[in-house]
């Protein structure tokens, strides 16, 4: 997650009680990403610029940040 590149966790390679915690856990650090990337346009300046994803609750309150923002400007 820390590194440029994401690569999603393997979770076929993980015992089958902890499958679904792996997937939690690659659904949290795309989110994480996601809302990163979102940040880093919003802060570039670019006050028009999209979530890349509709699914992310993360996102909410970002957008909801960013829709003040414009507001004010």
């Amino acid at each position: 997650m820390y590194s440029r590149r994401y690569q999603s966790l393997n979770v076929t390679i993980l015992e089958p009680q902890s499958q679904d915690l792996g997937e939690g856990l690659n659904n949290l650090s795309k989110y994480i990403n996601d809302c990163k990337k979102y940040i880093d346009e919003v802060t570039a300046g670019n006050l028009d610029a999209k979530p890349l994803s509709d699914d992310n609750p993360l996102l909410k309150s970002i957008e909801k940040l960013v829709m003040t923002l414009k507001e004010t400007k």
